[in-house]
């Protein structure tokens, strides 16, 4: 959603690297939004893409460094490729994985973009989805951690739980109507990653949070 694409997976690891010429030990995600004007979702995106192809690694929840292949990338002058990832080529999706509870749950977000649970169950369930509730709920914690939802503060009087109110989301970022999907990058970093435009979110811890 935001028109924030102009950053480059070779500028944040060039800043990672000066940085640590400058005797910098760490960088965190906020010193970085700060140094090219974007916001955390663009930088976290471009952070997340080099912790997968082992560029950087993240040294706690919201500090990184690049590492040693990293340096020796940008030591030879050369550029991060923005192609497909390396590694195994993934298989041809079947059209049955298009129509999985999770991908109708997307579809339901992304045309709601402001939602509660139950908005999103009621518009993507079927009778022969087993649990989709507690299913609902935690793809929604997932797509909260990788940045795709913002819960907002104030709650809904209707829906499954009216009396105390049930929470509201908030589309923040999509690329388009395939689901992400979680994933963990080849470090074991747990994130999402999203089929539309190949990229890959770390989540900000190894807990799936408490969003929904």
């Amino acid at each position: 959603m935001s028109g924030e694409h102009s950053l480059t997976q070779t500028q944040v690891l060039k800043e990672l690297v000066r940085r640590v010429h400058a005797g910098e030990k760490t960088s965190t995600k906020s010193e970085l939004c700060e140094t090219f004007d974007r916001s955390t979702g663009v930088v976290g995106r471009a952070l997340g893409n080099l912790i997968y192809r082992k560029l950087a690694r993240s040294v706690s929840m919201s500090s990184y460094v690049p590492t040693a292949a990293g340096m020796r990338l940008i030591a030879a002058g050369k550029t991060v490729n923005s192609g497909p990832r390396p590694g195994k080529q993934q298989a041809p999706r079947k059209c049955g994985k298009e129509d999985s509870l999770r991908a109708r749950l997307w579809r339901a977000i992304i045309t709601l973009k402001k939602f509660t649970v139950s908005d999103v169950i009621q518009r993507a369930a079927r009778d022969t989805d087993a649990n989709p509730a507690p299913a609902a709920r935690r793809y929604v914690n997932y797509l909260v951690n990788a940045g795709y939802l913002v819960e907002l503060p104030r709650r809904s009087n209707s829906g499954a739980y009216p009396k105390q109110g049930e929470k509201i989301f908030w589309l923040k970022d999509s690329a388009g109507r395939l689901p992400p999907r979680v994933r963990k990058s080849p470090d074991g970093i747990p994130g999402m990653f999203d089929p539309n435009d190949k990229t890959y979110r770390p989540f900000p811890t190894s807990e799936e949070g408490k969003a929904a």
